[in-house]
């Protein structure tokens, strides 16, 4: 009965610690499979028939976090697999530290001392639950920098960890070799200020990861620009060239044209109005007030026009535009490109694109509705390498939180209508 108890209070604690860790400070999502909520319950329900103590009992408490962290959060399997590795070593020196801050304090813990070891899973609650509140706002962007965390990263933060775990069990199992106390005191003391410094290293160690990430996107967007823009600036060369040819040639056009018509040629004049037209359309520019969003919509447009695609565009960019090129070119982007692919995904009926742009009171309002036959509710990429695509979305989302908007998106009458609000 006795290892029962131990076995519910082990999991209870545990799963706290595991769950606030991977949650709170490293930013994980539940997964929305409920069905694998069930594997934790199971695991509980067979590990209570083992002995608490002994190899057995020891094998089932190393492998609680990792079942916990694999079953109820989204992402990777192997970045899950690492952050369960990572949150062990973390839990177990915050553990081993908390029992030596209690000795410290003259509270002895024998062996089999159960409410002491409760004692301390309290105070490894407790500061689990500070680091939490410390990385409240910044959770998102620390998930992001472990899942950015490379092989070499990785096990370079495993041997720092097992390294400060360590030197905390080393602490507790070496209690009784100390001659004097005030000395042991005095470098557990150090120690825990040093286990401390370290765990909140690697946190930010995270964090770096995703700063450096998203430094180099942020360079690679505005290359990007720069690239966009000349390759706008140089098709639109290339119409105004063709519009001057025209110009060059207008009153010969109308000569024929009028030629026509006094010899009584009105289908003739009418085919050689739409060769006119036709030969026009390919100097026609889309203007929204911003190069970065003409280019994109141009390039856009040029393909449409093969592919009986509407584009109907109102509104222009304010000349106070607050986005800047490098995160227009991001947020814009991403949403025609993505409209883009899923018109051209549609086969048979009515396509089009329509793009509004509003602006007021300080506010930008992007909507952009396309064509849609098959729902996409959490925008995830469709394309078949999962690993270099489907970031778009999160890019967009990243400067929609940097600029305090929102980005909202529903399903209408066929339409698939992205709002941006910034």
């Amino acid at each position: 009965m006795r290892d029962v108890i131990l076995w519910w209070i082990f999991f209870f604690f545990e799963a706290l610690k595991d769950i606030m860790l991977a949650y709170g400070v490293f930013g994980y999502n539940f997964s929305l499979k409920r069905v694998r909520f069930l594997i934790p319950v199971l695991y509980v329900a067979v590990s209570v028939c083992f002995p608490f103590n002994g190899l057995t009992g020891l094998c089932v408490r190393t492998f609680w976090g990792l079942v916990l962290v694999v079953s109820l959060f989204e992402g990777k399997l192997s970045k899950r697999i690492q952050c369960s590795v990572i949150a062990f070593f973390l839990i177990s020196s915050i553990d081993a530290l908390a029992i030596n801050i209690i000795e410290v304090f003259g509270v002895s813990i024998p062996a089999g001392n159960d409410l002491a070891i409760q004692l301390a899973d309290g105070i490894g609650l407790f500061v689990i639950a500070v680091l939490a509140a410390a990385v409240r706002g910044k959770r998102k962007e620390i998930h992001q920098g472990i899942e950015e965390l490379g092989r070499g990263y990785f096990l370079l933060t495993a041997i720092i960890l097992v390294g400060t775990a360590t030197l905390a069990a080393v602490l507790l199992t070496g209690k009784d070799r100390w001659e004097l106390n005030y000395a042991r005191e005095t470098f557990i003391i150090a120690a825990g200020i040093l286990i401390v410094t370290v765990i909140i290293l690697i946190i930010l160690f995270f964090y770096i990861i995703y700063m450096k990430k998203r430094l180099e996107e942020l360079n690679d967007a505005k290359e990007r620009c720069m690239i966009y823009q000349r390759r706008y600036y140089e098709n639109r060369m290339k119409k105004d060239e063709g519009i001057q040819r025209f110009r060059h040639d207008f009153h010969r056009h109308l000569r024929v044209l009028g030629h026509m018509c006094r010899e009584n040629k009105p289908e003739d004049a009418a085919r050689y109005i739409e060769e006119i037209e036709s030969g026009l359309a390919g100097c026609k520019m889309q203007y929204t007030g911003n190069t970065v969003a003409d280019y994109f919509l141009n390039e856009a447009a040029e393909e449409f026009r093969d592919q009986d695609i509407t584009l109907d565009i109102r509104g222009r960019f304010p000349e106070d535009n607050k986005l800047s090129d490098s995160d227009l070119c991001v947020l814009w982007g991403n949403a025609i490109d993505n409209a883009r692919e899923e018109l051209f995904r549609c086969e048979g009926g009515k396509r089009e694109l329509r793009i509004r742009i509003r602006s007021g009171s300080g506010n930008l309002e992007l909507t952009i509705a396309n064509t849609c036959h098959e729902k996409n509710e959490r925008m995830r990429t469709r394309k078949e390498d999962k690993e270099l695509h489907g970031y778009g979305i999160g890019n967009m989302m990243q400067v929609v939180i940097k600029y305090r908007g929102s980005m909202t998106w529903e399903y209408k009458e066929e339409l698939f209508v992205l709002k941006i609000v910034l």
